[in-house]
């Protein structure tokens, strides 16, 4: 794909870089980090913007690549996961979207060649899910925004009805005050004439 990503590559298995897990890199034009453990993979999340990362479900020693999934799912990164198992297991894959991988990948028959699309698929899905909360969120703001808008619209409104009957109220009382002073008042020059 002509897509470039930055992808971290969590390998569970500790073995040397010629290990079945190494060609996924070579596949597609990205940035990858390969880690091997949970702690350095947590590392490099906190310096680097990752757009996926790839885990393999065998675990390695004490550390499952779903330990890694769920301890992402609980920072909230954003970041989505493809976990990477060698053969089907329905198990496994339904252990994997409950804990919350955004695609299960089974490395078999071939598989390899898929990957790239996956990525890709799984990469832009979550960037609409992003981009539909951030739209979401933006406009739950406007509509607040709004909200408030229009209460202080009402506010003023009222006080401006209020403002104007208070006025209209002090024209009739003047013009009342005006229109008895007209009945009584005389007007007398300087001789004393009226």
């Amino acid at each position: 794909t002509d897509t470039l990503y930055s992808v971290l590559f969590f390998l569970m298995i500790r073995r040397p870089p010629r290990s079945t897990l190494f060609p996924y890199t070579t596949l597609f034009r990205s940035t990858v980090d390969h880690v091997p453990s949970i702690e350095r993979a947590l590392l490099q999340m906190k310096y680097y913007d990752y757009d996926l990362a790839l885990v393999d479900y065998i675990p390695a020693g004490d550390e499952f690549g779903l330990d890694l999934l769920e301890i992402i799912e609980r920072k909230q990164s954003g970041i989505p996961v493809i976990i990477i198992a060698s053969s089907k297991n329905d198990a496994a894959a339904s252990e994997a979207f409950n804990a919350g991988a955004a695609d299960f990948f089974i490395n078999e028959n071939g598989a390899l060649e898929r990957l790239p699309e996956a990525v890709d698929k799984t990469i832009l899905r979550s960037r609409a899910s992003s981009e539909r909360a951030r739209l979401t969120r933006n406009l739950k703001d406007r509509h607040r925004e709004l909200k408030n808008m229009n209460e202080t619209l009402a506010r003023q409104s009222v006080r401006f009805l209020k403002l104007k009957k208070e006025q209209e109220s002090q024209r009739a009382r003047m013009e009342l005050l005006l229109n008895s002073m007209m009945d009584g008042v005389a007007f007398i020059n300087s001789r004393g004439d009226i």
